[in-house]
């Protein structure tokens, strides 16, 4: 699993616990111990604390409101509207943000999780401290502490108290010898050295105090090595990492994973009154390929679609990824994702892969697009990681001269048809000869969802876009 920490506050996970990981049932604690509850007040007071919308609605019956004297920030995907004291969050780096910035506020380090299981879940990647009150028996329930590696995890903190026991972890991030001698490593990639294989980016370990002197030996050649390449004898170097910035502040890799994007079949998308629309154009490497079996524009859910441009099995791995972030909303919070949390989950997957020794860039570029809150949105997410949201635009070959038409036409309310002859027409910019077959169409709309258009409907979309080219040859001809 990804290490999702970042810069900032603490992340702090504060639960009771069962033996079989049961928090809750049925919307309950299934255990009632009042100094667990003054150990959560003392605890949490003067802090941000985050929940997810059930917890926070639970507390709210039993107290009238949100919890004193702490900022409630409230993560739910739905719209709410909270008293004095609570905050809503759509999302959760929303959620993360908006934490820090109260945290900053009140002088304090740490944020606090409250749950319930779907929100711990999320946040067990973030956390760096684990605050738990151990109930020392099995109870039935419903919902469940997620199951964590406790080998990644140093308790740091015991008291006793004889049903349970309030017990707190802290992350691991260094081991330490009998002298508390600490040493820690960090490395771009997987190498094995000193007999101890390294498969992270960033890996901690143990070193008794007679390997020191080769430590020390070893990050003084290092630096003899980073200095030769900051003369310039030696720019290639840069070409090989993905998290390695050459002096003048650029990522070569991703760069280069661009310029694979623009070397595909372009494909476009437009936001309209009505919808959003994509159009993508593909190539065949045969004549004897079968063109059905390019696949450029995909469903990712009743109400989201996808275009696609460059290295396809790479776009293929985003999609996928995409796909199940969107079923893990309507499993986790019954509803769905919106257009523009998907593509910012998305994006941080592809921004992984730029700062991760051992991996390269995903070659492929993709636009994300679908209705949110009856609203049509369009988003694109390039190999750096980086989200936008367009009313029209492309990805792939052809930009230019296909950017130029987009601009030139694109208008505020266009319809759905309108928006599909200037699709064709635009991608008519950049080739002139464009047929039924080697052109791909689909919409997504409030009342059909996402539709792929079938061959008549794409060849009907090329008529209609020819005609009007005709026509404009023939006003040109008049002037």
């Amino acid at each position: 699993m990804a290490d999702d920490r970042r810069m900032g506050p603490k992340i702090a996970m504060v639960a009771a616990v069962a033996e079989n990981r049961t928090i809750g049932d049925d919307g309950e604690i299934p255990w009632h111990y009042p100094a667990d509850l003054a150990h959560f007040k003392q605890t949490t007071t003067g802090h941000p604390v985050i929940m997810g919308r059930r917890t926070y609605e639970g507390i709210a019956d039993q107290l009238g409101g949100p919890l004193p004297e702490r900022t409630n920030i409230v993560l739910s995907r739905s719209s709410m509207t909270l008293p004095a004291g609570a905050v809503h969050a759509s999302g959760v780096q929303q959620a993360v943000d908006m934490a820090a910035e109260d945290a900053a506020q009140r002088g304090v380090d740490v944020v606090y999780v409250a749950g319930g299981e779907s929100i711990y879940s999320d946040f067990l990647s973030r956390a760096d401290q684990l605050v738990l009150t151990e109930v020392h028996r099995g109870v039935g329930g419903d919902t469940k502490f997620p199951a964590f590696d406790e080998s990644n995890w140093a308790e740091t903190r015991r008291d006793d108290r004889g049903e349970f026991s309030f017990v707190t972890y802290h992350r691991r991030t260094d081991w330490y010898d009998q002298t508390g001698l600490t040493v820690s490593l960090a490395f771009d990639s997987a190498v094995e050295w000193l007999g101890v294989t390294v498969q992270q980016h960033r890996w901690t370990g143990f070193f008794r105090p007679g390997v020191i002197s080769q430590i020390d030996e070893s990050r003084r050649s290092s630096a003899t090595r980073e200095s030769q390449m900051m003369d310039g004898n030696n720019q290639q170097a840069y070409d090989r990492g993905t998290s390695l910035f050459s002096p003048d502040g650029r990522i070569y890799q991703v760069e280069y994973a661009r310029e694979a994007v623009s070397r595909g079949a372009p494909s476009l998308g437009i936001r309209t009154g009505d919808g959003v629309i994509f159009a993508a154009m593909s190539r065949a490497s045969s004549s004897l390929m079968e063109p059905e079996s390019i696949e450029k524009l995909h469903k990712l859910d009743d109400h989201l679609g996808t275009a696609s441009s460059g290295h396809v099995a790479d776009a293929r791995q985003l999609i996928d990824f995409a796909r199940e972030q969107s079923q893990v909303s309507r499993l986790r919070y019954g509803e769905p994702v919106g257009v523009e949390d998907l593509t910012k989950s998305v994006t941080d997957k592809i921004q992984e892969n730029t700062q991760l020794g051992g991996t390269r860039p995903f070659g492929a570029a993709l636009l994300i697009g679908g209705i949110e809150e009856g609203q049509p949105r369009l988003f694109g997410a390039d190999p750096s990681g980086t989200p936008n949201e367009w009313r029209a635009t492309v990805i792939g070959g052809g930009r230019e001269e296909i950017n130029a038409v987009l601009e030139d036409e694109w208008e505020e309310g266009l319809d759905l048809g309108t928006g599909l002859s200037l699709a064709v027409r635009a991608l008519q910019n950049h080739e002139e000869e464009i047929s039924a077959d080697s052109l791909s169409l689909s919409t997504v709309t409030v009342d059909d969802g996402y539709r792929d258009l079938p061959k008549n409907e794409v060849a009907d979309a090329v008529a209609e876009a020819d005609g009007h080219a005709g026509s404009d040859d023939e006003a040109d001809d008049a002037e």
